[in-house]
């Protein structure tokens, strides 16, 4: 029975740690995570919050150790446990271990460039790009609103001195998306085409680009202005919830869902380099719509495994009432108090993840940064950020409750 209980039971230390990240405290999350036990189901829960967490705090080699940690552990997972199965079977679906969404999974590839650019280790951000490409390409439809990623991918590319590779994926992200493509994808995948000497697609992609920003992407070209490139992420993807269908009057089927009306505002981004404002072009994703998708993805398997196990309860509990009807009836009243959804996530993550490319001239310049999310109103001041003729600087940032921007990946 406690075993059994212990399956519905969220773990207390990761719940601590995301009330912390809430508070604005990654610091505090990180050293709450870092010597967490718990059970072996939620393991990949523990290392996903990890993870994020340092990313969040700075510590760019230990949010890189905790993601490839993750990684091997999904990878054990993948092999199907015939115990948890048979767990899970008469009890609920929180009895087997955490395996991820697809999109979760393609998310560890995102924060991992990230990590791997803001070091400046672009080789290493150029193999998280083609593991992020193995996900993309395993789920289509389901990850396609996510711009941000694959216009990462192509960065990381091309930061890799791989421009070809980036082409291939800008003409993706332009093709996928049509007329309505962010002028941040066309502005980016213009600049690719021009400097691969692919005149043609650039004067396509010039057609489709507003003219404020195409005659910024040209004056970036012709002084070869660097680029400084502002990750934000903002708000958090919120706790899937748990809902109900009753079968009968002692039988019921539990399953998770993601709560209507979370409308995940796009932040406002405002920046000022040198005491003079900016314009920027911003690509945003709403994280909690991809996450949607990647649940309903998997909607049919779980409503398969439901079904095995209300047929299984039933069997159960019939067989116990043949022998004795109380034993039976008691039976009957545990397995339905013991299904539950599982409604476990990777809740560290934002509710939206924007990429602003701002072009720079080389040089160190001192970087005021301002967000709205029509809540609440950030600001951050970031001093000395270098940037290079012809390249770009990545820079995470994380606002928190208490009005300030916490900068997660400023260059070395």
């Amino acid at each position: 029975m406690a075993s059994f209980a212990s399956a519905c039971a969220t773990p207390g230390v990761i719940d601590r740690a995301r009330g912390q990240l809430r508070g604005g405290d990654a610091n505090a999350a990180l050293e709450t995570l870092a010597d967490a036990d718990v059970p072996s189901r939620d393991r990949l829960l523990l290392l996903l919050d990890r993870g994020l967490v340092a990313h969040a705090a700075g510590r760019h080699r230990d949010s890189i150790a905790a993601f490839a940690e993750a990684d091997d552990l999904i990878e054990r997972l993948d092999i199907v446990s015939l115990r948890e199965q048979g767990v899970a079977l008469v009890v609920n679906d929180r009895a087997r271990s955490y395996r991820g969404e697809s999109g979760e999974r393609l998310w560890i590839r995102t924060f991992q460039m990230l990590n791997y650019l803001s070091l400046g280790e672009p080789e290493g951000a150029a193999v998280e790009a083609r593991r992020a490409l193995v996900v993309l390409d395993e789920h289509p439809e389901t990850l396609a609103a996510d711009a941000v990623t694959r216009l990462l991918v192509a960065m990381c590319f091309e930061a890799a001195g791989q421009p070809e590779s980036a082409a291939v994926e800008y003409r993706k992200l332009a093709a996928a998306t049509s007329t309505g493509a962010p002028p941040g994808v066309l502005r980016a995948a213009w600049l690719n085409a021009r400097r691969t000497a692919r005149p043609d697609e650039a004067d396509a992609l010039a057609k489709r680009l507003p003219e404020t920003v195409l005659a910024e992407a040209r004056r970036e070209l012709e002084a070869r202005d660097g680029e400084l490139v502002l990750v934000l992420a903002a708000g958090f993807v919120p706790p899937k919830r748990a809902g109900d269908l009753f079968v009968s009057a002692d039988l019921r089927i539990a399953f998770p869902y993601y709560p209507v009306g979370f409308d995940g505002r796009v932040p406002a981004l405002a920046v000022r380099v040198d005491g003079e404002p900016r314009t920027s072009s911003v690509v945003t994703t709403r994280l909690i719509d991809v996450a949607r998708a990647a649940l309903e993805e998997r909607g049919a398997r779980i409503a398969a495994r439901q079904t095995a196990r209300v047929v299984a309860k039933y069997n159960i509990a019939h067989s116990v009432s043949r022998q004795d009807e109380l034993a039976g009836e008691l039976v009957r009243l545990l397995l339905f108090v013991l299904e539950q959804a599982d409604t476990r996530g990777w809740e560290t993550l934002p509710a939206t993840l924007s990429l602003a490319q701002v072009p720079l001239p080389e040089g160190e310049h001192d970087v005021d940064v301002t967000v709205s999310t029509g809540t609440g109103t950030w600001r951050a001041r970031l001093d000395d950020v270098a940037v290079r003729a012809g390249r770009r600087t990545f820079v995470s940032l994380r606002p928190d409750v208490a009005g300030e921007l916490r900068y997660a990946a400023r260059p070395d």
